[in-house]
């Protein structure tokens, strides 16, 4: 059954948006159906001369479902382009009242040809995704950041924590639309789309008979089903899909959501000496109740049967494991260090900020070396680190905004020294106008020394410590920030201001950790 995942840190509804996290105050969560990689084959039978609309339908419907029984598992790489909109104009509502505009007047507002916006935030993710059947229609779905080569039965939003993400199945919204009598079809004319004659049909799919799924609440707790409509292009030559649009009617007010749509655009792959329609691009909207607007680009890319060095977990099969790995590999040795041990890292590769996407990996070296209580040297300095980019988010310029508001919209972000110096305090970010800033993110994965690389379990060290406050001494504060649960502290955070488009963060850039217990 499709069901769209978000959560608190994904392609949420206007509050537990990631986004939402900085700008916005927690509203509702909602999880979007992804029908991300809805798979097809192309059959070319009855194909030539199909002059009766409802026999290319048929046509390709049987390609369709005949491709879905067929596929074999497989994986793709997407990469997400995510991007949050706010209206320029102020008689909209300020972002603390947006939420009682009524669902009527904000999806108007948003479709007027006129209306101006103003980008928020965007950011990158490039992941893998593998997909399995055990029964046609019915898939699951695993994610890994690109080129990890390890699945497992973690939930995406489990692991990207920030920003929208959204989840679900790969073809079931197809067969959900096809696999059916319930859906109800209507054929609105051939035309030129970009060179290329296609048919268009329509669709529509009542609340009853849906199995489009909307989840929100906090604890993701809470669905409703979703009436659809939406339209179908078909070559009439091939009988192929070639794009697939989807919208849902407006949703209830207690989602936080106005409106949800999504356009899958499709080319042919060849996996296991077959040609299939696989997805090229996505673009996943959604109009919030508080005015605000999110979009997702998705591109997919190197699809391929399972045939690389991976670690596949299909639970849906009845808890079968599917395992393709390099058994040729040694084991490392095991390997554990005591917690409360401190050490500084230093990057060795630039990060191309243009290009960074939340999953590349990261590389650096030990600062410092680890030692124990004793003082002696457990790791030594100069050791191999590797770790990855966990998020990496630019934030716009709002030059409309009181310092009030911008201190409202951003509470207590994790920040280190950059470049020696501290961050901007809100104090002298509010005596000039704002900048556009990125946020970067990193988690450390492995440390490799003694030929092998070795887990490491650390935490990043803010540098904030106790202190005892003395009558009639100055007071002092230091921001600790949310308690969101969804701010791991194994991650370490990095704030830039006054950055350019194309800003590298340099190697060299430091940063302070202390080990955990295994």
């Amino acid at each position: 059954m499709p069901c769209t995942r978000e959560s608190a840190r994904a392609f949420k509804a206007p509050a537990n948006l990631q986004f939402r996290k900085r700008f916005l105050s927690p509203i509702a969560t909602f999880l979007m159906v992804s029908t991300s990689l809805s798979l097809l084959f192309s059959g070319i039978a009855n194909a030539q001369n199909q002059n009766d609309p409802r026999d290319l339908l048929l046509n390709a419907r049987e390609n369709i479902l005949d491709t879905i029984k067929r596929l074999p598992r497989y994986l793709c790489t997407q990469v997400v382009d995510r991007t949050r909109y706010e209206p320029v104009d102020r008689e909209e509502g300020l972002v603390s009242d947006r939420h009682t505009r009524p669902c009527d007047d904000t999806v108007a507002a948003a479709r007027r040809a006129d209306r101006k916006r103003r980008l928020v935030s965007s950011d990158r993710l490039r992941l893998d995704v593998a997909v399995g059947q055990s029964v046609p229609g019915m898939e699951s779905e695993m994610y890994s950041w690109a080129g990890e080569n390890r699945f497992g039965d973690q939930d995406l939003i489990e692991f990207v924590h920030d920003g929208a993400v959204s989840t679900g199945s790969f073809s079931a919204m197809l067969a959900a639309i096809f696999g059916n009598n319930v859906t109800k079809f209507s054929y609105s004319g051939d035309s030129k789309i970009s060179g290329r004659l296609l048919s268009e049909f329509g669709f529509r799919i009542g609340q009853e008979e849906s199995s489009y799924k909307y989840v929100y609440g906090k604890e993701n707790n809470q669905e409703t089903p979703m009436a659809y409509d939406g339209t179908i292009f078909v070559d009439p030559e091939t009988a192929d899909l070639v794009r697939l649009v989807i919208r849902t009617a407006q949703l209830r007010p207690e989602t936080g959501a106005c409106e949800l749509s999504q356009t899958l655009d499709y080319g042919r792959v060849r996996l296991n000496d077959a040609d299939f329609l696989l997805p090229k691009q996505a673009l996943v909207a959604a109009i919030h109740s508080d005015a605000t607007e999110s979009e997702n680009r998705i591109q997919y890319s190197a699809c391929r049967e399972f045939r690389s060095k991976s670690v596949l977990r299909f639970p849906a099969s009845n808890a079968e494991e599917t395992k393709v790995s390099d058994t040729s590999a040694p084991a490392t040795p095991q390997f554990a260090l005591p917690p409360g041990l401190p050490f500084s890292v230093l990057l060795t590769v630039p990060i191309d900020t243009a290009q960074a996407a939340a999953g590349d990996p990261v590389r650096g070296k030990l600062k410092t070396s680890i030692r124990d209580s004793s003082k002696n040297i457990l790791v030594p300095e100069g050791a191999s680190v590797a770790g990855r980019i966990m998020s990496i988010k630019r934030y716009y310029d709002r030059p409309e905004a009181s310092d009030s508001q911008s201190e409202k919209r951003d509470p207590g972000w994790g920040t280190i020294l950059i470049g020696g110096q501290p961050f901007p305090t809100s104090e002298s970010r509010n005596k000039r106008r704002r900048k556009p800033s990125l946020v970067l993110k990193i988690r450390l994965e492995t440390l490799d020394f003694g030929g092998s690389p070795h887990p490491l379990n650390v935490a990043f060290d803010s540098g904030r410590r106790r202190f005892r406050k003395d009558n009639g001494e100055p007071s002092q504060r230091v921001d600790i920030g949310s308690l969101d649960p969804s701010q791991d502290s194994t991650t370490a955070s990095f704030e830039f201001w006054d950055t350019s488009p194309d800003y590298v963060v340099n190697s060299g850039l430091e940063s302070s950790w202390v080990t955990l217990a295994k």
